[in-house]
């Protein structure tokens, strides 16, 4: 009897904690559900889209793990659906770091001729809904602000309703360019002033920064491949690890991964490189030159009928510092000036033509934004004096 009373016990105590066990998972899955806002019943009859579906169009550098998970994190990423329906919701995941200053990713999310919604995305949600639309077909751009220093972003695909109906997109622009380079081309705090000083990803807009505006004024499809502080020998740190040149073959910076340059060639690939190298004194003559030397070679060896147009500007002038022991006004600007020609004149030694050289006009009178970087008005001039350029040499 005794026996048989503990075998009895025993069940019951297993029975208890198994009840107790399924209520927390039923409690922790519905906290989980209303937290995170993920789209499970009553969505069911929503259908899901993935990645790889056809009518998904991409501007960019993307990696496609499967069918269903892609990742990238470049400024000026664009993801584009046309549907018929009267929302959408699309399910993204953050990876931001805790960083001091890039710690989150923004985008703005077009919907036909609307205003952009800013989308933050975030490292505890992945899904994202746009609701109340009116009936109808729509056209919805998801594009990113900020630059690939603020984080991976994986992308999962888009829910439609079962009675909304996924859309061919838009043809793309026959033109491509591509944009490579550091902060100034990222837009870094573009949208914020000088007297904040410190940078926060919601100030920087790619949308505004010169490659978007250019690309837009010229109708033509762009990428951007940029990072803040990273220089051509060194970087802005003086370290001489991850520099642009490493960075350019690599889908993103985050993994070690490689970009696959047959799959997009671009017709004009604009280089805005070598600020960060001065940004804390002179680089070595022999070490700039060389390395931006190789890194042009590359990138021609890479995109062999492209034509390159190496910017410098707008950040770098003459006499913003004095040399430490004859207190002389050091020339940064002209020094400058003097590498890339070197380097440029190297390039064509080596055998290689079909480049070019523009100068953008210094940063001042339009105002400055996070740490004296371009304004929002600079980028705007500068596009516009690059675009004068472009379709000069495009007449040729």
């Amino acid at each position: 009897m005794n026996k048989r009373f503990k075998k009895l016990f025993f069940v019951a105590i297993v029975a208890i904690v198994s009840f107790l066990i399924a209520l927390l998972v039923d409690y922790y899955f519905h906290k989980t559900k209303t937290d995170n806002n993920i789209c499970y019943p009553p969505e069911k009859s929503m259908i899901i889209y993935h990645p790889s579906h056809p009518f998904i169009q991409y501007s960019g550098r993307f990696n496609f793990i499967s069918d269903k998970q892609l990742f990238f994190t470049h400024s000026g990423c664009k993801i584009t659906v046309r549907f018929k329906g009267n929302r959408i919701f699309l399910l993204l995941k953050n990876y931001s770091t805790e960083t001091r200053f890039f710690h989150s990713n923004y985008f703005n999310v077009f919907i036909d001729s609307l205003p952009p919604i800013l989308l933050h995305a975030t490292n505890d949600s992945f899904l994202y809904r746009i609701e109340n639309l009116s009936d109808g077909i729509h056209t919805m751009t998801l594009f990113k602000r900020t630059e690939a220093a603020c984080g991976l972003i994986e992308f999962n695909g888009i829910l439609l309703d079962s009675f909304s109906t996924l859309l061919k997109p838009p043809a793309k622009p026959k033109l491509k360019i591509e944009f490579v380079g550091n902060s100034i081309t990222a837009g870094y705090g573009n949208e914020d002033t000088l007297n904040s000083r410190k940078f926060k990803p919601v100030n920087e807009n790619h949308y505004f920064a010169y490659p978007a505006i250019c690309a837009r004024l010229l109708n033509a499809e762009f990428h951007s491949v940029c990072y803040s502080g990273k220089g051509v020998f060194r970087n802005y740190d003086k370290s001489t690890t991850e520099t642009l040149p490493i960075l350019y073959t690599k889908i993103y910076p985050q993994k070690k991964n490689h970009w696959n340059f047959n799959s997009w060639q671009p017709d004009i690939i604009v280089v805005n490189a070598g600020t960060n190298d001065f940004g804390l004194g002179i680089p070595p003559a022999d070490s700039f030159i060389i390395a931006f030397t190789h890194f042009l070679i590359k990138i021609r060896k890479l995109n062999p009928n492209s034509k390159i147009i190496i910017v410098d500007g707008p950040l770098l002038k003459d006499g913003l510092k004095t040399d430490s022991l004859t207190g002389a006004a050091v020339k940064t600007y002209s020094i400058y000036i003097n590498y890339l020609k070197q380097a440029i004149s190297n390039y064509k030694r080596a055998g290689y033509s079909n480049i070019y050289s523009f100068s953008f006009s210094p940063i001042g009178s339009l105002g400055y934004g996070t740490n004296w970087h371009p304004s929002v008005a600079q980028h705007e001039k500068n596009a516009e004096e690059l675009v004068g350029f472009i379709k000069k040499l495009m007449e040729k």
